[in-house]
């Protein structure tokens, strides 16, 4: 029961970064995602490894936004890593 709260719990986190990130708010989009993936450790699932992904892409389209493009590639790459 407790996987499932804690991947209820990064879903929401991932679904607010993403909003953020679509509004404006880089950091904070960045910020909510890196707290979800606390939430995505159980990566052998595959509803885990995709939230994980939406999660690390959204890190990735945030760092582009702001220029920081060393660590939009880093995640970028860990994207594709988990598949």
């Amino acid at each position: 029961m407790k996987i499932q709260d804690s991947l209820g719990a990064g879903k929401s986190l991932v679904n607010m970064a993403m909003i953020q990130t679509q509004k404006g708010d880089f950091y904070g989009g960045i910020e909510s995602s890196l707290e979800a993936n606390k939430y995505l450790k159980k990566e052998k699932d595959s509803t885990t490894r995709s939230t994980l992904a939406i999660s690390y892409n959204n890190i990735a389209l945030s760092s582009n936004f702001l220029k920081n493009f060393e660590q939009s590639l880093k995640y970028y790459f860990k994207t594709t890593r988990i598949y």
